[in-house]
C-alpha cells in the first residue's frame, strides 16, 4: 500500500511505529494460527546464529512432521530390505522413512513456506506446509519416475542397454522413495499394472534377452584377448557395460560398442581361459551426473539386486548364433557409392598392427602429415588395440574414400571403463589416411541418413562433422575446434534457462540478448578456447557419446544446420549428461564454421532445448 506523508515529523514517525506494530502482530499471529492449527499444517522450527543454520534446522523439524506422518503409507517389509543396514543396526522404522523423506531435502522441501521470525545473530525460523499440499513434495519425485521409464523404454526399443538399465534403475531407486511404490500405477499398455512389478520385469526381461557370443581369439606370449559379439533381440548392442573375472578380481568397467567388445587375459596361464563370468551393470550408482537427490538415495538406499546380471560366458563359436549377429558389410552409409576395399584394407591392417605393436613410425607412409598428426594422438589416446573389422567397407565421396566398420578398444591408466569406437578412416585422392574419427554409432549414422529429404551429400557432411567434432574432445584437437568456432561464436554453457523475451514488435533481434543467460553464461570463442585447454591438459581422458539426434535446416539458408543432440560426457574426473545444440555453417564445403553452441543439463519446464529458431 502507498502511505501518504503526515504533515508532521512526529506523526510520520508514530504511523511508521504504528505500521511496524501492526505487521509484527498480523506475523506473530501467523505464526501462532499455524502452530496452534495441527489439523491443517505441518511445520518445523529451528535456530540458530545465521539464517542458513535455523533454516536447516526447521526443515529437519519438518521432515520429522512429515515422516511421521506418511509412515503409514509406506511400505514396511519395502523399507527394511531397502535401507542399508536397517535390520542389522535395528533402526526403527520410523527413522528409516525419517532418511528417505530427507532425501526430498534438496528440492521439494526446500520449496516449502518459510517465515523468518527473527533475523541474525539469534536467528529464527518457522517452516510449514499445509497437509493438503503434501502430496505436491512428492509429485516431482513421481513424475520424475515415469520420465525416466519413458527414456528406458526408448532406449530398449533401440538397444542402447546401458541408457535402458540406466533410467530404469534409476526410477526404480527414486519410487522405492516414494510412499506409492508399491502402488503406483504403470502407464504402459503391458506387462504389470504397477510400476513396481513392471520395472522389475523390463529390467530382468533385458538381462534375459541380452547375449553374448565369441567371436574370435588372439594369443600371445602372457596374453589371450578374446572378442564377443553381442546382441539383443535380433539386433546389434549399440551400448553396454560389464565386468569379467580375470582369476583374482573383476576388471574395471568395460562396453560394447555395436555389437563388439574385447576381453584381455593376462599371465603365465593366459591362454588356459576358456570361458568367464560377466556381471551387467545396471544401477549405476557412480554415475549420477551430479543428481543430489539420486546421490542421497544411493547413499541411503540398497540398489535392487538381479541374478541374471550376472552369467558365464564361454569361448566357443555357435555358428547358428552368429548368423544372427554378425555385422552385414552394407553397413550405414549404404547411400554412398561403394568402392572395392582392396588398398586400402591393406592400409588399415597395416596401421591396426602398428597400432598393436606401438609403431606408429613405421606406417608414416601411409598418412598424408595432418593425418599422421592425428595418429600420434589416437596412439596416445589410451591402450589401443584393434577390436574387429568383419564389416570393412569403403565409400566414396568426391575425391574422398571413407573406410567403415574398424573397431578398437581403449584403456586408461588408472581409469575405470575401457571403451570400444568404431574408427573412420579418410583417405585422399592418393589413397593416403587424411584424418580418423570415432565414429558416432549406427543408430546415429542411420538417423541422419534416413532423412527424407536431405541430398546425400548434405547427409555425409553432417555425418562427418558430428564425428570430427566428438572426435577432437578425445583426442584433444584444440586445433581443429579453433579453426571450426567463428571468431565472433556465441557459446553458452549454463544451468538456468530464463524465459525468452517477448521480440514481436522487435523481430530482427537476437531473442537472447540482455538475457540472463547470455549475461552469466556467455563465452567468447577466446574465453571458451582457453577453458579447453586447461580442462585438456587437467584429464587423462575425455569420451563423448551422442544420442537422440534432431537436425534442421534453415529456412532462409540453406547451408545453415541447427543441431540438437543429447551428450554423454565422461572424463577421468568429471562426468555430465547434457543437451547440446550447434548452428553450423556448411557455406564453404569440407570447412564447416559453429556460430553458436550452447549446452544445458536439461530441457526447460516446457519440453525444449535451445534450437535453430533461437537464433
Amino acid at each position: 500500500m502507498y502511505l501518504t506523508p503526515p504533515k508532521s515529523l512526529k506523526a510520520w514517525i508514530v504511523t511508521i511505529l504504528m505500521v511496524v506494530f501492526i505487521m509484527s502482530l498480523l506475523q506473530g499471529q501467523t505464526v501462532e494460527e499455524i502452530k496452534n492449527n495441527r489439523n491443517v499444517y505441518l511445520w518445523g522450527e529451528g535456530t540458530g546464529t545465521s539464517l542458513k543454520q535455523a533454516d536447516n534446522e526447521a526443515l529437519s523439524d519438518l521432515i520429522g512432521q512429515i515422516s511421521v506422518l506418511v509412515s503409514s503409507t509406506f511400505d514396511t517389509e519395502m523399507v527394511e530390505t531397502t535401507i542399508k543396514n536397517g535390520k542389522n543396526k535395528n533402526i526403527e522404522f520410523q527413522e528409516s522413512v525419517r532418511g528417505i523423506v530427507s532425501t526430498y531435502s534438496q528440492s521439494a522441501l526446500t520449496n516449502t513456506e518459510r517465515i523468518v521470525i527473527s533475523n541474525e545473530p539469534n536467528a529464527r525460523v518457522l517452516r510449514y506446509i499445509k497437509r493438503e499440499d503434501l502430496d505436491l513434495v512428492f509429485r516431482d519425485r513421481k513424475a520424475k519416475v515415469y520420465d525416466y521409464v519413458d527414456r528406458a523404454e526408448k532406449h530398449e526399443k533401440s538397444a542402447r542397454l546401458a541408457d535402458a538399465l540406466r533410467y530404469y534403475n534409476w526410477a526404480l531407486a527414486l519410487l522405492l522413495s516414494h510412499p506409492e511404490a508399491r502402488s503406483l500405477p504403470s502407464e504402459s499398455t503391458g506387462g504389470s499394472a504397477f510400476m513396481h512389478a513392471f520395472i522389475v520385469e523390463r529390467v530382468n526381461a533385458i538381462l534375459e534377452d541380452i547375449k553374448f557370443s565369441f567371436l574370435s581369439m588372439k594369443d600371445e606370449t602372457g596374453r589371450r584377448e578374446v572378442i564377443m559379439v553381442c546382441n539383443f533381440r535380433g539386433m546389434q548392442v549399440i551400448n553396454l557395460d560389464y565386468y569379467y573375472w580375470f582369476g583374482t578380481d573383476w576388471s574395471e568397467m568395460h562396453t560394447v560398442k555395436d555389437g563388439r567388445t574385447l576381453l584381455e587375459f593376462f599371465g603365465e596361464n593366459a591362454k588356459s581361459w576358456e570361458k568367464t563370468n560377466i556381471k551387467i551393470e545396471y544401477a549405476y550408482s557412480d554415475l549420477l551426473y551430479g543428481d543430489k537427490e539420486l546421490e542421497a538415495i544411493f547413499d541411503m538406499m540398497n540398489a535392487t539386486y538381479f541374478t541374471k546380471a550376472s552369467r558365464e560366458i564361454k569361448f566357443q563359436k555357435d555358428e547358428g548364433f552368429l548368423a544372427d549377429v554378425t555385422v552385414s558389410n552394407e553397413p550405414i552409409a549404404y547411400e554412398l557409392v561403394k568402392v572395392a576395399p582392396g588398398p586400402f584394407k591393406s592400409s588399415i591392417d597395416a596401421i591396426t598392427a602398428a597400432t598393436r605393436a606401438r609403431k606408429g613410425e613405421s606406417v608414416r607412409n601411409l598418412f598424408t602429415p595432418e593425418g599422421y598428426a592425428v595418429f600420434e594422438k589416437l596412439l596416445l589416446y589410451g591402450n589401443a588395440l584393434p577390436v574387429d573389422n568383419s564389416s570393412f567397407a569403403v565409400y566414396r565421396n568426391h575425391d574422398r574414400f571413407i573406410s567403415r566398420g574398424t573397431y578398437m578398444s581403449f584403456s586408461f591408466q588408472g581409469g575405470s571403463k575401457t571403451f570400444v569406437e568404431e574408427v573412420v578412416f579418410h583417405f585422399n585422392k592418393d589413397q593416403k589416411v587424411s584424418t580418423i574419427a570415432f565414429g558416432l554409432g549406427t543408430a546415429a549414422v542411420s538417423d541422419i541418413y534416413n532423412h527424407p529429404v536431405w541430398t546425400d551429400e548434405e547427409k555425409f557432411v553432417l555425418v562427418d562433422f558430428l564425428e570430427q567434432y566428438k572426435t577432437a574432445y578425445a583426442l584433444k584437437r584444440l586445433d581443429y575446434l579453433e579453426s571450426v568456432f567463428d571468431d565472433n561464436a556465441v557459446i553458452i554453457t549454463g544451468t538456468v534457462l530464463t524465459k525468452m523475451p517477448d521480440s514481436g514488435s522487435r523481430p530482427n533481434i537476437n531473442p537472447y540478448e540482455g538475457n540472463q543467460i547470455i549475461q552469466y553464461n556467455h563465452y567468447t570463442k577466446q574465453e571458451y578456447m582457453k577453458r579447453l585447454e586447461h580442462v585438456f591438459s587437467s584429464r587423462e581422458f575425455i569420451n563423448i557419446d551422442f544420442e537422440d539426434n534432431t537436425l534442421k535446416k534453415s529456412n532462409s539458408n540453406p547451408n545453415i544446420f541447427g543441431v540438437q543432440i543429447k551428450q554423454n560426457y565422461q572424463s577421468s574426473s568429471y562426468s555430465d549428461q547434457g543437451y547440446l545444440f550447434l548452428l553450423i555453417d556448411f557455406s564453404v564445403r569440407n570447412e564447416p564454421t559453429i556460430h553458436v553452441r550452447t549446452w544445458q543439463p536439461d530441457k526447460d519446464t516446457n519440453g525444449r532445448i535451445y534450437g535453430l529458431e533461437d537464433f
